[in-house]
């Protein structure tokens, strides 16, 4: 070509105009090479927001489905007594702390509210006849004829500035002899702000995306917007379902700042200038212009596929932590529903007259519940802490006040085991650590735990806080047990792993999962875990975190050990 040009027009006319081509080629190529990758980021992020969007929709669909298991715990109740709500407000008490989302609960004995609980600010809706409101009786005849669950919503409810949901069961008797008939509903008031709160919604917006939440409930039936997380509304959205009785919402979800990365944007046009750059020069000085154009295109085409294989693994990276996310999510939700109904109705039980045999069995109920929920929740706090979605807060914590409420927590425990249970006061009355209070105190209930319970008979675990020589706040936890060979040492922080698990010590009762979680805990609030400890010489396990600012700079170096400066709670 260049030749061409030559005879044409002369030799320098024809090189400027092939450097002008081929720097027009090398644009075009270009801009079309970073529209594709462009699109290719913004279809990645679509496929990993849809399953985002399920994760979230049905993290909902399952705290609703809870909130609604209160109303079998209600009719238990009424079908015990035979059809009297008598005992209503003494046992509501006991299951309602159980469902966060639900404002309150009624009995509506023949469509005609007899009660109502909490009855503080409720007492104007006892004695209300559902039969009277011309816009509920059609509904109301429905759910009576059909015996289904139904959920209306949402309403704005008067209890406070915020919508709800109305779920009633119609709740019959099927007696011997009798015909089937009719008692009543019993309705629960499910706050639908509590509901997204529980669902996690607050996770989405940290993981950079806005969200709307939309149903169909109004009185019109028309679709609304029941939750958002900003004002605006969504235009390019993926959706999921979430399904309740009677009918669905959809749950919407897009990224701030929307499909297209910006940075990835201004990282393409950069490539493609510089890319045309390097063709240029190439052409004004190569005389193998053909042969250059050619490599470049093979370097193109390779970054190309290169780029494709990482974005494929990323996305089956992603797609594996997710549905691992998802499924301990989902898993610990679906649990925690039947596991509540089992304590629920195990207190009900403890509360009626039982033979000494029946008692017994009943209390195992409870405490192996009991034990199985906390399970749920500390493999569900690791999931959290390793997908980065667990929320800590940063506060000043009075860390002498904080032992103290431990040593309280534990010493039942202590005396049962003959343990003396000591708490050696800080010589700086002022010490505060930076931390989330309610994490630390997690993380040295467990310790306190373990040293009472891999104690030895009539020793003693030692509580104590003070400061290091970095001027962090030490938090020590000693014990006077047959201490940790060395050999086993490595195993300490790992998951559901037991350290005595070949012992037969069926008194020592745990999972494992205590010390790798503190362990999580721990670092995740910016401190660390430490052990020191001998065969037969007992175990001190320290947790170290930053000292919040302005706290006083006196002081012990390191925990007291003085009997002087020592609280103790004598436990056998």
């Amino acid at each position: 070509m260049q030749e061409l040009w030559a005879r044409l027009v002369g030799e320098p006319l024809a090189g400027r105009h092939l450097t002008a081509l081929t720097l027009m080629f090398a644009l075009l190529s270009g801009a079309l090479l970073s529209w594709h990758l462009v699109r290719q980021d913004a279809d990645a992020r679509r496929r990993s927001a849809e399953g985002t969007v399920r994760e979230w929709a049905a993290n909902l669909q399952v705290e609703l489905r809870h909130s609604l298991s209160v109303l079998d715990v209600m009719a238990t109740v009424v079908r015990q007594a035979d059809g009297s709500i008598g005992r209503f407000q003494e046992l509501a008490p006991h299951f309602f702390t159980n469902y966060p989302a639900v404002l309150d609960l009624e009995m509506q004995k023949d469509g005609i509210i007899h009660d109502v609980y909490p009855r503080e600010g409720n007492e104007g809706a006892i004695g209300v006849n559902l039969w009277e409101s011309d816009a509920d009786v059609p509904l109301l005849k429905v759910i009576r004829d059909t015996g289904e669950l139904t959920v209306q919503g949402p309403i704005k409810l008067f209890q406070g500035p915020f919508e709800g949901l109305v779920a009633r069961k119609p709740l019959y008797f099927d007696r011997p002899g009798e015909p089937r008939s009719f008692w009543g509903f019993v309705t629960a008031i499910v706050r639908i702000d509590k509901l997204v709160e529980r669902a996690g919604f607050a996770d989405l917006a940290k993981a950079g995306f806005h969200y709307e939440l939309r149903g169909a409930y109004s009185a019109t039936g028309k679709e609304r917007v029941i939750a958002r997380s900003g004002e605006a509304p969504l235009a390019d959205t993926v959706s999921g379902a979430v399904h309740l009785p009677g009918g669905n919402w959809a749950l919407h979800v897009e990224p701030v700042g929307g499909w297209t990365r910006p940075v990835l944007a201004l990282w393409c046009l950069g490539l493609t200038v510089l890319f045309s750059a390097l063709m240029t020069a190439l052409v004004r000085f190569s005389r193998e212009v053909r042969l250059g154009a050619l490599r470049t295109d093979i370097l193109n085409r390779d970054l190309a596929a290169e780029h494709e294989r990482l974005a494929a693994a990323r996305d089956e990276a992603e797609a594996a932590n997710r549905a691992k996310s998802e499924f301990l999510s989902r898993m610990s939700h679906e649990l925690r529903t039947p596991l509540n109904a089992v304590l629920g109705f195990s207190k009900l039980l403890e509360m009626i007259d039982l033979p000494e045999r029946g008692r017994g069995n009943v209390k195992r109920i409870l405490v192996a519940g009991q034990h199985l929920l906390e399970l749920i929740d500390e493999a569900l706090d690791i999931s959290r802490i390793e997908a980065g979605r667990l929320s800590l807060a940063s506060e000043e914590v009075d860390v002498d006040a904080l032992i103290r409420e431990v040593v309280d927590l534990v010493e039942p425990l202590g005396r049962q085991r003959g343990i003396a249970v000591v708490h050696e006061r800080a010589s700086d009355p002022d010490l505060r650590a930076s931390a989330d209070r309610q994490r630390l105190r997690q993380i040295l209930l467990n310790l306190a735990s373990n040293a009472i319970k891999y104690n030895r008979d009539g020793g003693a675990a030692t509580l104590a806080a003070g400061v290091t020589e970095a001027d962090r706040v030490r938090v020590e936890v000693r014990d006077t047990g047959p201490g940790i060979p060395e050999e086993k040492r490595a195993r300490l922080f790992t998951p559901f792993d037991r350290l005595d698990a070949e012992r037969e010590r069926s008194e020592v009762e745990g999972t494992g999962l205590g010390l790798a979680l503190s362990k999580k805990l721990a670092e995740a609030m910016g401190g660390a875990i430490s052990m020191e400890s001998g065969s037969g010489e007992g175990a001190v396990f320290a947790v170290e975190l930053d000292r919040a600012a302005g706290a006083g700079r006196g002081g012990s170096r390191r925990p007291a050990r003085s009997d002087d400066a020592s609280h103790r709670r004598q436990s056998g």
